[in-house]
């Protein structure tokens, strides 16, 4: 895989064709997607691995799987014995593995023998149970009529399909069955359903607004918890109470469930990548009685996860409103301590400690539940916390530091299962010994660059570094890298140096590439998120353009009068406002989906709130619904704050890949954009593209050049 394609001698001068190819490599480079052991005795370690790459084919993501069995001495004697499986393509939505590891539920979708797509089978689920990979029960979901699809996207919902501890039951999170409605102007008998299908109080409805919970869950209206009985084969499905949303579910005993509920607002606004919504842990018992919550109201709880002896339940918060991410408490509960308070175990960014601003993984306990663990952004990496507890659940000391960790997937006896990775090297599968941290790799990484590139880290007064990969050698002239500035989105985001194919890409045509973090960022050392707010559109461009400024004076062998520009979202607006008020250095900007007009993005975004804390405006809390502008003195301050306020000032050309799908910055951003730079007779290029699309940063690439 070394050596995909030649460097050219001018990247600005490259044979599109050999891009194409070589940018289809770099999107065949599997990426870890799950992992997990399925058998841990004394001698032997069964490890289940799930991998996804892109095929440019189908234009779609495609999967495998393949196993691996150690040698548990071999690892302690520094020879490791591993057998390996053949990869073998795996098409499923979803695999979840009991806590002994016998037991597996798979859930796949399918269509009829002639794979038409009618109103009657699309979507139709299978869920299938196997028993050390012997089938034990197949069930059409679609058949048996109790609920609406399954919820899979884990990187929102967390848990969605757990199984109880002895291995009986299997708890499920899904979409609320709802039912079947009549047109008025469809004539009697003529209908595709039953009559007790159909609900004649809502006659006339089949096209009523139903809110979701915004961008990527447009599909997420009402979710439900089931509990499947392998025994009695019942289906139960158990509705919260006060209209609760629930998801990320945990299993306490073999009893009740525990997870996290979103609480009923008038109107919802968008959820992913947004930490800030009301949420509340609650509990509840298997035949839908018992229910209470266990964290408290106002605040946003999240990410609940159960010890081994369901004793004590760990979870994050976070105060509700303020930037979309920061950094959270991990609060603690003894679960049958009724009248037991939640107790801070670990603050939230005091000076002294490393802040957490991500999720716990499905499993963080040590099977003697003496340690949790957890992964956080932390400067231009990833690393892993190891919280050593007393018997009364309090921290013994500062937390452990494992540094580059981009994951972690599962917990055995003595090792845990994770994953590492870099902006030039593939993700690779890890042991790391929970007795003394030795770092055991399973699979081998791919260096996907072949010449030397240099690697540098420059540091943010108040951010997370931000971090520089380019050519170098002896054949690298000065003054001859073109550079690529990419800030990311959010604004409350982090750029990390892990795997991404489109870096390599253009690392591989010659580039530098500078992955820009700034005022704002999440991953510092301390929390500096809410010092971005009310700043917007100056203090972030400034820092952005610093950093620019301090690369170009440290690496001789850049080129400034060939400074490029690319980023989504906020990302897209930073680089407008880099390209408008620094135009003599900015020669072209790549724009997806940019934010460039706070006035009406507003009323069109999902998070309506965003632009009220990020533009510092002072509301009640019911004016985060209300998507307008109040006063004159605040249109003033959006208004000032925009890039397409200043599209007279831009020199170079803007290209924008604008996606029709996005509800969280609406395509109208980047078309008035568009129009407002032809208006001002400037040089710009306009290509809709599908959301999903695989080759969108190659294309762009090409429109650069």
């Amino acid at each position: 895989m070394e050596g995909l394609i030649e460097p050219p001698s001018n990247p600005l001068d490259i044979n599109i064709d050999k891009v194409a190819k070589s940018y289809s490599d770099f999107l065949k480079i599997p990426i870890l997607s799950a992992a997990s052991f399925t058998q841990d005795t004394a001698d032997l370690l069964n490890v289940h691995t799930e991998w996804t790459y892109d095929d440019v084919i189908s234009k779609e993501k495609s999967s495998f799987v393949q196993n691996h069995s150690i040698v548990k001495s071999s690892v302690l004697a520094n020879t490791l014995v591993i057998a390996s499986s053949m990869p073998v393509p795996y098409d499923v939505k979803l695999t979840c593995f009991s806590n002994a590891g016998s037991k597996k539920a798979v859930l796949t979708t399918f269509a009829d023998a002639t794979n038409k797509k009618t109103e009657e089978n699309e979507n139709r689920e299978l869920l299938r149970i196997y028993d050390n990979e012997m089938l034990l029960k197949t069930v059409d979901l679609k058949k048996l009529d109790k609920h609406k699809e399954i919820y899979t996207l884990k990187s929102q919902w967390g848990s969605t399909m757990a199984w109880s501890q002895d291995g009986t039951k299997l708890a499920y999170m899904a979409e609320k069955k709802t039912p079947k409605v009549e047109p008025f102007l469809e004539p009697k008998g003529f209908t595709h359903v039953t009559c007790d299908q159909i609900d004649d109080s809502r006659k006339g409805e089949e096209f009523a607004f139903r809110q979701s919970w915004g961008e990527q869950l447009t599909e997420s209206h009402e979710s439900v918890v089931v509990i499947f009985d392998l025994y009695t084969e019942e289906f139960k499905v158990i509705e919260l109470p006060d209209k609760l949303f629930p998801s990320d579910l945990q299993w306490v005993n073999n009893s009740s469930i525990v997870g996290t509920g979103y609480v009923h607002c008038e109107w919802r606004l968008g959820l992913i990548y947004c930490t800030n919504r009301e949420s509340r842990i609650f509990q509840i018992g298997i035949d839908g009685n018992n229910f209470r919550y266990l964290s408290n109201p106002g605040k946003s709880a999240f990410s609940p996860r159960v010890n081994p002896k369901s004793e004590f339940l760990i979870w994050q918060e976070r105060e509700v409103r303020g930037p979309h991410d920061k950094s959270r408490e991990i609060m603690g509960l003894k679960i049958e301590d009724q009248l037991e308070a939640p107790r801070i175990l670990y603050p939230t960014n005091p000076q002294t400690l490393i802040p957490v601003y991500q999720n716990f993984p499905f499993q963080c306990w040590s099977l003697d539940g003496s340690k949790y663990f957890v992964v956080t952004p932390n400067d231009v990496e990833s690393i892993m916390l190891e919280f050593n507890i007393s018997t009364d659940y309090r921290l013994t000391r500062d937390p452990l530091v494992i540094r580059n960790i981009d994951g972690i997937h599962s917990i055995g006896k003595d090792y845990i299962l994770a994953s590492r990775s870099s902006a030039i090297e593939s993700p690779s599968l890890l042991l790391i010994s929970i007795e003394n941290q030795k770092i055991v790799p399973l699979t081998k990484s791919v260096r996907v660059i072949s010449r030397p590139v240099n690697r540098l880290i420059i540091p943010g007064p108040v951010s997370p570094a931000s971090f520089y990969y380019g050519p170098t050698g002896d054949d690298v002239k000065r003054n001859t890298i073109p550079l690529m500035v990419m800030p990311h989105g959010g604004p409350h985001s982090v750029f990390l140096d892990s795997y991404i194919p489109e870096i390599a890409l253009f690392l591989s045509l010659g580039y530098g590439v500078l992955r820009l973090n700034y005022i704002g960022s999440t991953g510092g050392t301390t929390d500096t998120t809410e010092r971005l707010c009310g700043k917007i559109g100056v203090a972030d461009v400034q820092y952005c353009q610093a950093i620019v400024a301090t690369l170009l004076c440290d690496e001789p062998n850049l080129n400034p009068t060939q400074v490029v520009a690319n980023g989504g979202s906020h990302g897209g607006f930073l680089s407008a406002h880099l390209s408008s008020s620094f135009p003599d250095i900015y020669k072209a900007v790549a724009l997806r989906n940019p934010v460039t007009d706070l006035l009406s993005c507003v009323s069109v975004s999902d998070i309506t709130d965003w632009s009220y804390v990020e533009m510092g405006i002072k509301n009640l809390p019911n004016n985060t619904y209300v998507p307008i502008v109040k006063t004159l003195e605040d249109a003033k301050k959006y208004m000032e704050c925009s890039p397409i306020q200043y599209v007279e000032a831009v020199k170079g050309a803007t290209l924008l890949l604008l996606g029709s799908d996005d509800i969280r910055v609406p395509m109208s951003q980047g078309m008035a954009y568009y129009r407002a730079l032809l208006a001002a007779g400037k040089i710009a290029e306009y290509v809709a593209i599908d959301y999903n699309l695989l080759c969108s940063s190659f294309e762009q690439h090409c429109k650069l050049n």
